[in-house]
């Protein structure tokens, strides 16, 4: 997850379709310099000392000079199952999330920004916001395990996709409620990206990986 484009908005864009306009004057630039100060989500570590969270600490500086933090914590009533001693493989550049996709297993996400000082919340006007190496593992006889981003319709303005995407949007479960972005092909460690502003091809196992195809930005 990371707070930069990852393609160029192009015409107008409905909840389901890509493209649209880029954010405006008031843009605040996320970055990822600052400290994980806190790398336990859901309370299962990799740091069990640590808050019950993933916390970047500075994430950026509001207009008033206020700087604030980046905030990922499992939302209440859904269960994390993953291997959470990998959380930390792809810091600082990357908050990771090791989530295991088999059994149809979901896990919720509240992402909010917090006063560094306070830890009051606070409003970021117009920022990015992206997920990367979406893809799914190996087939077996439970099926294929396929990663996905699920994201309430009304909560982002728009959604971005590198031509030629690898990702599959679909209204979930045809409620009209829900965004998915849903992998199409298979990925394993080799093709990870390792720095969200220099996504390149990779050859990974003799498969050939755009990692920008793999991406969305909202």
């Amino acid at each position: 997850m990371y707070a930069q484009p990852t393609a160029t908005a192009t015409g107008p864009s409905s909840w389901l379709e890509p493209g649209g306009a880029c954010a405006g004057a008031d843009e605040v630039e996320i970055k990822v310099d600052g400290t994980w100060v806190s790398n336990n989500f859901d309370g299962q570590g990799p740091y069990t000392n640590h808050a019950a969270e993933i916390r970047l600490r500075p994430a950026g500086k509001l207009a008033n000079g206020k700087e604030f933090d980046l905030v990922l914590t499992k939302r209440p009533g859904t269960t994390y199952k993953g291997q959470p001693a990998n959380n930390g493989d792809w810091a600082p550049l990357f908050a990771n999330i090791n989530q295991q996709a088999k059994d149809g297993n979901i896990v919720g996400v509240d992402i909010s920004f917090r006063d560094s000082s306070s830890n009051a919340l606070v409003t970021v006007p117009d920022f990015y916001f992206s997920f990367y190496d979406i893809d799914h593992g190996i087939t077996d006889n439970r099926g294929t395990p396929y990663e996905s981003i699920i994201i309430g319709k009304g909560t982002y303005e728009s959604f971005f996709l590198y031509p030629g995407s690898e990702l599959d949007v679909i209204n979930y479960n045809n409620e009209g409620n829900f965004l998915q972005i849903k992998a199409t092909r298979y990925g394993a460690q080799c093709d990870n990206p390792t720095n969200p502003n220099s996504l390149t091809t990779v050859n990974c196992w003799g498969e050939v990986v755009d990692q920008r195809k793999r991406a969305v930005t909202f």
